[in-house]
């Protein structure tokens, strides 16, 4: 078990998100203290999984989708192409593969339709390539060990897809892209059929990187956004300010921000987040100073997995007192 613990413990980032909180806490700062039988129940958790979505009214010519996600990002995407490809005669049968976070919350979603494959061998890629694929989408959000790494190598030369996209989430482009997509690696890697990313920049940073035309990048946006905007935007509101305690004439700021992995491992200011917020703080602080006769609310959103989110909402309590 010894291995095992400390597999965990080298992957916390990645494992300790799907786990119980007393397990989680464990691994992230004690890992001598887990039980074997922890360890077991958080290995079960966090290995690679596969699920099959089997679309009863496709066309005989429809296609088989290969789709792999981690982090929570991913899942938010995945879930919603399911929702979509659901009433899709074109779409025959999607299999995702998952780890962690995504595969907890994926088989929160199983139905008659939707079920989980059980690996029948040691090699998650040898159950793969007996599943027949004709597009292969792979999230460039996930950690150096998770199922993208393989299907970049042999989502067509291996399985036998006709096409492979692959999605660029905005931070991501900012971390170890060119790392993993250097021209080196790039020579044993699948060609790339089209790109898909959240952001113009985004695209612009793929084009230039990888050489791709403009007809092989593709803009969208969050499709679990698209959800939201769907629904009454005056009942959000109202809803969102009643369980929030917030007025109506109440002038609400939203800060968004806190990126997942230090800012550091990118040869950046570590501290660079902690600045900009606190700059940011000071602004808001300084609206409200001189707006006495106005009410005003100030919500926070941090990343749970930030490790540097305490010193960042410290550093804006600790302005409070002087207003």
């Amino acid at each position: 078990m010894e291995k095992v613990r400390d597999f965990l413990h080298n992957r916390k980032e990645e494992a300790a998100p799907s786990q119980p909180e007393l397990v989680k806490n464990k691994i992230l700062n004690d890992p001598e203290s887990l039980s074997d039988v922890e360890i077991s129940e958080a290995i079960e958790r966090f290995e690679t999984k596969i699920f099959t979505y089997t679309n009863p009214n496709a066309n005989t010519d429809a296609k088989h989708i290969l789709l792999e996600g981690s982090q929570p990002y991913s899942f938010g995407l995945i879930s919603e192409l399911l929702k979509e490809l659901v009433h899709n005669s074109q779409c025959k049968e999607v299999t995702v593969i998952a780890e962690g976070v995504t595969a907890e919350k994926i088989a929160a979603l199983q139905n008659d339709t939707l079920t989980f494959n059980e690996s029948t061998t040691d090699s998650i890629l040898t159950d793969i390539g007996e599943i027949p694929t004709d597009i292969c989408l792979v999230f460039m959000e996930e950690p150096e060990n998770s199922p993208l790494l393989p299907l970049l190598y042999s989502a067509k030369s291996v399985i036998g897809a006709e096409k492979l996209f692959v999605y660029f989430n905005g931070p991501y482009l900012q971390s170890n892209f060119k790392e993993r997509f250097s021209t080196e690696k790039r020579k044993n890697m699948d060609e790339i059929d089209d790109a898909i990313t959240n952001t113009d920049l985004g695209a612009a940073v793929v084009k230039e990187e990888l050489g791709l035309p403009d007809e092989k990048v593709f803009v969208t946006d969050n499709l679990s956004i698209n959800e939201i905007s769907r629904q009454p935007k005056e009942e959000l509101r109202t809803e969102g300010r009643r369980k929030l305690g917030l007025g109506d004439g109440e002038i609400t700021l939203l800060y968004l921000g806190f990126p997942s992995k230090p800012t550091e491992s990118i040869g950046m200011d570590p501290d660079l987040n902690v600045r900009t917020f606190e700059e940011t703080a000071s602004g808001a602080l300084l609206a409200v100073t001189q707006n006495s006769d106005k009410s005003f609310a100030v919500i926070v959103r941090a990343h749970p997995r930030d490790p540097i989110k305490t010193k960042c909402l410290t550093s804006f309590l600790l302005k409070l007192p002087t207003i």
